[in-house]
């Protein structure tokens, strides 16, 4: 049998929702392979389609399974509320089409994928989107990666960060298992998993292959003697994704991060290069469904705004009353330099709002900062005393005079808002 591709994304107009829409191959249920999912367990449950993430599985009747969610389309499209357009994909094939599944998945893992996905979406006024199947085809039969040479398939189960080094670790060992036909031997199973919801329990009760999470920033070095190193190479790979993240999201062209400023979160600004590049001229033949148009002027580069990336916290579980460091990206995404700006404690609120993490640091220092400039800032707490209890701490990025600044969440989950919440519980 050949691969049936589907694509699950939206059009512009308010009044539309997600919908799927053929992308080539026979036809598919696709809402009953999902709901199918692992085991009985459908895979909504294992994978956010929300978030960046990726499922590979050798399932019964010799069935193999793709799918890939979070994937933001070339252009960067948005619907009529300027909210990021995302879309989902998913292929299912017999045991001859494992090549092009393991292809897709490969450059899914590496970041390549969402830009070459043909799909074109209409003016607000009309909506809708329009996948092309022959753009798809074309892209599928081009010329694909070849397993790195120099290493051999390791068959034990790995459980690694999900980093960008880690992807392309996990990508390699794909490349490689298909090269040497090592299917047979996981026959059954999980073979690839990126994902944010399952914690380690889980993760271990499904027996996958190789599994990419956040569950724990040192899987493979889970008594690594050096937490400063641990810490930047978190802070590196969050650098890396969340800049590439909010670079997408803000229509950045392309951006540089200095990689040195965060090995001791100096005041070096890392740089987002927001000027336009050169326009692209596309091949000849290149059919219009992979030529989308440059995406307007992003709504949020206007002066005082600000963009933030997800919080990184080390240790992600912390025993109860155990030092913690929270970091994140603070990013200047307006039009004029910042001058004598803080980021402020802000009171949770609410009646049955957790507690708010212990911390000797109510403001922390951001560097004066140019347009496009981002950096790292980062503050020490304490756990809560007790196991199994979460506390939040809530920041707003305020000038001199005390007015606070609006804030675009650069979280693929997140959502416009005006303050940057982080919050941690503790092992039980």
């Amino acid at each position: 049998m050949s691969v049936s591709w589907q694509v699950r994304s939206r059009g512009r107009r308010a009044d539309e929702d997600y919908e799927w829409a053929p992308l080539g191959g026979p036809p598919l249920d696709v809402i009953s392979v999902l709901e199918a999912g692992f085991q009985g367990t459908p895979f909504r449950k294992i994978v956010d389609d929300e978030k960046p993430g990726l499922l590979l599985m050798d399932g019964p009747g010799e069935r193999t399974v793709l799918l890939v969610t979070g994937l933001v389309p070339a252009g960067n499209p948005t619907d009529s509320r300027r909210r990021p357009i995302r879309a989902i994909l998913v292929g299912v094939g017999g045991p001859g089409d494992r090549a092009e599944l393991v292809a897709v998945a490969t450059r899914a893992l590496r970041g390549t994928l969402d830009a070459t996905l043909p799909l074109a979406y209409g003016p607000i006024s009309t909506g809708g989107f329009t996948p092309d199947p022959a753009a798809w085809r074309a892209y599928l039969d081009g010329p694909r990666e070849q397993a790195p040479g120099g290493g051999t398939v390791e068959e034990g189960r790995r459980l690694d960060p999900d980093t960008v080094a880690y992807r392309e670790r996990v990508a390699g060992d794909l490349l490689r298992l298909d090269a040497a036909n090592g299917w047979p031997r996981l026959r059954g199973r999980l073979i690839v998993l990126r994902t944010t919801l399952l914690g380690k329990p889980e993760i271990h009760k499904l027996n996958i292959w190789r599994c990419l999470s956040d569950v724990t920033d040192t899987s493979l070095h889970p008594a690594d003697p050096n937490p400063a190193a641990a810490l930047a190479d978190t802070l590196t790979r969050t650098v890396g994704d969340a800049a590439a993240t909010a670079a997408r999201r803000l229509g950045l062209s392309r951006f540089l991060i200095a990689g040195a400023a965060l090995v001791a979160i100096v005041a070096v600004p890392i740089v987002i290069n927001a000027t336009s590049g050169p326009e692209e001229t596309p091949s000849p033949g290149t059919p219009p469904a992979t030529r989308p148009p440059a995406s307007p002027p992003s709504n949020w580069a206007r002066p005082g705004t600000w963009a933030y990336t997800p919080p990184v916290v080390v240790p992600r579980s912390p025993r109860p009353g155990q030092p913690v460091t929270a970091t994140w990206l603070v990013i200047n995404t307006g039009t004029t330099p910042w001058r004598d700006v803080v980021l402020r404690a802000e009171p949770a609120g609410g009646q049955d709002a957790p507690p708010i993490c212990d911390t000797l640091k109510p403001t922390i220092s951001v560097p004066d900062l140019a347009p496009g400039e981002m950096h790292p800032v980062s503050f020490p707490f304490t756990a809560l005393p007790d196991a199994k209890k979460k506390c939040t701490t809530i920041w707003q990025l305020v000038r001199s005079d005390g007015a606070p600044l609006p804030a675009y969440s650069a979280d693929p989950g997140g959502v416009p808002g005006p303050r940057l919440a982080m919050s941690v519980t503790t092992e039980g």
